[in-house]
């Protein structure tokens, strides 16, 4: 009797272990250091920390705010794993730093940046052109023409830089016919409501706040070319040893982006409250109500991805905002030594791949 009763103990204990060593491999969990813009759509990823969807995974985030011009920097520095970035950055930080990849998009800046100028002043928005032109496309070039001899505020080596290149080029002028002020988006609005410059770009928040204030949209959205696509960025060994890490983040992306389609005020309000936290942001609900799926886009699923950003046909086709940027840097700004080709930077269509092999197409 005792005998069995040992062995019965014994096997209890066996049970236990196998047991204790079951949650442990189920709990363990991968800590993945995040640098992320404070910007509205870069935000939204941070989101999913709140509900918890990243350790549903079996990851802890852990996010540095940073701005986005010093985004490709911490990464190229160890100081993070992956970022939010765009293909233009990551374009131009793989010359100095040829470990960068572009993982996967997250959204497209389509009609989120705007070129900003006072009201009464030398610069006519397109708008108020068109009344008076034969077609919008006419309209265009002649507000782009305005900025000949003109200043622009903008905030050098960005999306935003790029944006004024463009243009320039939709005005049939060359870049040196335009003077740039190199400022931080937040720095640049407060130069250019003071009295400096002669127009304005820079991100929605500051869009948002320069409209608030009675400045003028000269020109906004594809009007000022490819949009750019944002997304997840990492280097080369990161990506090695860690695929299954960024497909788990890509994941999230996915859940995170469905989720806020259909609870736009309730992220929307997150989103406020983290914008407005340091003071004078002025960003609200129906803000983010009006910029989500408005001024740009997100991407939901692997096939929304396909369509709009991996397809020749997409409106956000990827190689085409890449193929402008190569014209841009290496041509018109003569600020590259070289054309930058795509293999080994831009990883988003195999992933893209990889991950509905893993995960299929969704919904998350």
């Amino acid at each position: 009797m005792k005998r069995i009763l040992g062995m019965v103990a014994l096997l209890g204990m066996v049970l236990v272990a196998s047991g204790c060593s079951h949650k442990t491999q189920t709990t363990a969990v991968q800590t993945v250091r995040f640098a992320v813009p404070r910007n509205p759509d870069s935000l939204v990823v941070t989101f999913a920390q709140e509900k918890g969807w990243y350790r549903e995974e079996g990851l802890d985030v852990q996010f540095t705010m940073v701005e986005a011009d010093k985004v490709q920097e911490m990464l190229a520095s160890g100081a993070v794993d992956v970022a939010w970035s765009s293909t233009t950055s990551t374009m131009i930080a793989s010359i100095k730093n040829p470990n960068v990849v572009y993982v996967s998009p997250w959204n497209t800046f389509d009609k989120g940046f705007a070129l900003i100028a006072r009201p009464n002043g030398p610069l006519k928005s397109v708008d108020e052109l068109n009344k008076s032109t034969p077609s919008y496309v006419e309209a265009v070039r002649l507000a782009a023409a305005q900025l000949r001899g003109k200043t622009v505020i903008t905030t050098a080596n960005t999306d935003m830089e790029r944006a004024v290149a463009s243009v320039v080029a939709r005005g049939d002028l060359i870049y040196r016919n335009v003077r740039i002020i190199d400022f931080p988006p937040d720095e640049g609005l407060a130069a250019f409501l003071s009295g400096k410059g002669d127009a304005y770009l820079g991100g929605i928040p500051q869009r948002t706040s320069a409209v608030q204030q009675g400045m003028v949209v000269v020109l906004s959205g594809f009007d000022l070319g490819p949009a750019p696509i944002n997304g997840l960025v990492t280097s080369r060994a990161y990506l090695k040893g860690h695929e299954d890490v960024l497909m788990k983040m890509m994941k999230v992306w996915f859940r995170t982006a469905t989720y806020t389609n259909s609870h736009t005020d309730e992220v929307g309000a997150y989103i406020a409250a983290q914008l407005n936290r340091d003071g004078g942001a002025h960003y609200d609900v129906a803000d983010f109500s009006r910029d989500w799926n408005g001024l740009e886009h997100f991407v939901d699923s692997p096939q929304y991805a396909q369509n709009d950003i991996f397809d020749r046909k997409g409106n956000n086709y990827w190689r085409r905002r890449w193929d402008e940027d190569n014209k841009y840097y290496y041509i018109t700004r003569r600020s590259t030594p070289y054309s930058v080709s795509s293999d080994g930077i831009f990883v988003a269509d195999t992933m893209q791949i990889k991950f509905i092999q893993r995960y299929g197409k969704g919904p998350f």
